[in-house]
């Protein structure tokens, strides 16, 4: 795939519309959004997705759509968090605009977390490839002093014009542009993208953005405990490429059972 189509892509990866018409008009709710249904929603009717449509979290953890065309359970599995249940409040903006746009996935609590730590302690710029609803930009801004900025780039112009409306005086520019256009703020002193994205883009492209002593955050990488890392049974080659490069110190952190985030500073 296109480097030019990576950031919406991401979007896309992060969640997708209830009611999509896979899965038999189900699909797992995860990260950020199932903390969200559960500490945030708890089991009472709460307007998510327009004047029309309520949610509720039953008893038995099945998230329930109420529309038009009629009621549809969606399983939510509920994540057990290891720190405050407390949100930023551009988080809980940012997961709120993801649930009223029906989506059902995005980054992880654990990964979210992770992103306001390292941004609290960089200067000038940092980015994000792919701003889907919002979510990452939201931890990254959360955790980044005043004097940082924070710029995010999403391909997708409903998402892209609807975050910039949504963070208008938040202190975090959204580009509607594809990765590349990031090149024009250039050196970062945090880039934060997935898996998939990095995949799709050259590796010295994202070396270059990076400044001396800048961090690269990737996410959405399956757990290994082996070496080479594995996935799906696989070598796991885009995680043991950036482990390996003898040009950054790098450590793949478990950040959740299920999911790992390395991250690479450039020497």
């Amino acid at each position: 795939m296109a480097g030019a189509t990576e950031c919406s892509l991401r979007a896309r990866r992060r969640g997708r519309p209830l009611g999509d018409g896979r899965s038999g008009e189900t699909g797992q709710a995860s990260g950020y959004i199932s903390y969200m249904l559960a500490h945030y929603l708890g089991g009472s009717d709460t307007e998510i997705l327009g004047g029309t449509s309520n949610s509720r979290l039953t008893d038995i953890g099945v998230f329930q759509i109420v529309d038009g065309i009629g009621a549809r359970d969606i399983p939510a599995k509920l994540v057990k968090v290891s720190a405050p249940p407390q949100l930023p409040e551009l988080v809980v903006r940012a997961l709120r605009m993801s649930l009223e746009r029906g989506y059902v996935q995005a980054s992880r609590t654990e990964t979210g977390r992770l992103l306001a730590t390292l941004a609290a302690t960089r200067a000038g710029t940092i980015a994000e490839c792919g701003t889907g609803c919002g979510v990452g930009a939201a931890w990254l801004r959360s955790g980044a002093p005043k004097t940082t900025r924070v710029i995010t780039a999403e391909l997708d112009p409903e998402l892209a014009h609807g975050v910039m409306t949504m963070f208008a005086g938040d202190d975090i520019d959204v580009m509607h542009a594809d990765w590349s256009s990031l090149a024009e703020h250039a050196p970062f002193s945090l880039i934060f993208l997935d898996a998939g994205s990095a995949r799709g883009w050259p590796r010295e492209d994202i070396v270059d953005l990076v400044e001396e002593g800048g961090m690269i955050v990737l996410d959405d990488f399956t757990p290994s405990q082996t070496w080479p890392p594995l996935d799906r049974g696989r070598v796991d080659t885009l995680r043991q490429d950036w482990l390996a490069d003898e040009r950054f110190i790098s450590v793949d952190v478990m950040v959740a059972e299920d999911t790992s985030v390395i991250i690479a500073v450039k020497r």
